[in-house]
């Protein structure tokens, strides 16, 4: 259990339960750097149940079942977490979960009577597509125990919200102090950044261009599913994505469009480059999220998925420097000022009619001053690479 010292006007801890030490996938890590915010900013303790060998659950071993006969592969289980107290009734009045997907829940909510050890429960899913939630129903009873629901997918929570979920969008967000250390000017020696799903066609092109020494390509070469630590790997990442000039940004899952069935999310890229401070290429989404969220000029140099012309990006490499700083900079401003785990923290207490913390002030005010330190905004036409 993790505790931090900051005091809520509450007067009691929030309860954060973290699925850290029995999943340690790295689509994962984005989560728990959440809690990690979280616990550094309103007096929570997360607590991170271990795992107990051998053990499933029923929704587990179906899903073993089903999948080693369609496919004829083997099937890793993911055990339950040691059975123990979620957390002292007496201690805690505010509950809250991040879940990647519904079935998360039922590490919780499977217990008898879980629900009345706090005053209120949130959960916020990071993912649920709108067309798995019309066709497998029953996965979203994991979350009928909670009073509140925080969802990252824009287009499902209306569906939600009709099934009688007491539902709300929050889009997601990045720890800035961790993402947003490099500065303007600085070094940045990788022309071209792409983590984790590519696009075959785009790659090919790029990696062509890399054998030829032409441009500096960075790209994973495989597809390793855990990490040893969440920290080091979100501080690896921010590290590199704040030495790159060009970052690939893409729809959540683009490569997947049976799974998303034409719905269209953002993805966690284009909030991890921002802050950054990195140019963001790649697709212009036509939802109301990403004009909320990155609704600036040029915060994404378009580029359609997939495409193998790859002259805008060799445009962007080409232009003059001083351009390039300001739209580092603007990116990074933005991101400072608006994309920031406070701001989600933030937005989810007041829905449930709880106070900021004294930390959470103090967050917001130090973003605030690295915003300010930056180089003054030119001419937002000056950005717009020819």
């Amino acid at each position: 259990m993790i505790n931090s010292p900051n005091q809520n006007r509450t007067g009691k801890p929030t309860a954060v339960y973290s699925l850290r030490n029995v999943d340690p996938h790295v689509c994962r890590c984005l989560g728990y750097e959440l809690e990690d915010a979280i616990a550094s900013m309103h007096d929570a303790r997360i607590y991170a149940p271990q795992p107990m060998a051998g053990s499933s659950s029923i929704v587990d071993r179906l899903a073993k079942s089903c999948f080693q006969k369609l496919t004829k592969k083997r099937y890793k289980l993911t055990p339950l977490p040691i059975p123990e107290p979620l957390a002292d009734p007496a201690e805690h009045d505010l509950f809250f979960m991040f879940c990647q997907n519904p079935s998360d829940a039922r590490f919780v909510t499977q217990r008898p009577h879980w629900r009345k050890s706090f005053a209120q429960t949130a959960c916020w899913v990071d993912e649920i597509w709108l067309a798995n939630a019309k066709k497998f129903p029953r996965q979203l009873r994991w979350l009928e125990g909670f009073d509140y629901l925080f969802i990252t997918f824009q287009e499902t929570v209306d569906y939600l919200q009709r099934e009688g979920f007491n539902a709300f969008y929050t889009p997601g967000g990045i720890d800035c102090f961790r993402f947003s250390s490099c500065q303007v000017g600085q070094a940045r020696p990788i022309d071209v950044l792409s983590m984790g799903r590519k696009a075959p066609n785009t790659h090919k092109e790029l990696f062509e261009l890399s054998l030829r020494d032409e441009i500096n390509y960075v790209y994973d070469t495989s597809s390793l599913p855990n990490v040893k630590n969440h920290v080091d790997h979100r501080t690896l990442m921010a590290k590199q994505t704040g030495r790159a000039r060009c970052f690939f940004v893409q729809r959540a899952k683009a490569d997947a469009p049976k799974q998303t069935n034409g719905q269209v999310e953002l993805g966690s890229r284009y909030f991890e480059g921002c802050a950054a401070g990195a140019i963001l290429v790649g697709e212009k989404l036509d939802v109301d999220a990403f004009k909320d969220q990155f609704g600036w000029q040029d915060s994404v140099i378009e580029m359609p998925y997939d495409s193998s012309d790859i002259s805008p990006i060799m445009d962007l490499l080409n232009s003059d420097p001083a351009v390039l700083d300001q739209m580092h900079a603007r990116n990074l401003r933005h991101s400072l000022l608006t994309h920031d785990w406070v701001y989600r923290w933030e937005k989810i207490l007041s829905t449930m009619g709880l106070p900021a913390t004294a930390a959470m002030a103090e967050r917001k005010n130090r973003l605030h001053e690295m915003a300010d330190s930056l180089p003054k905004d030119e001419d937002a036409a000056q950005s717009s690479v020819a």
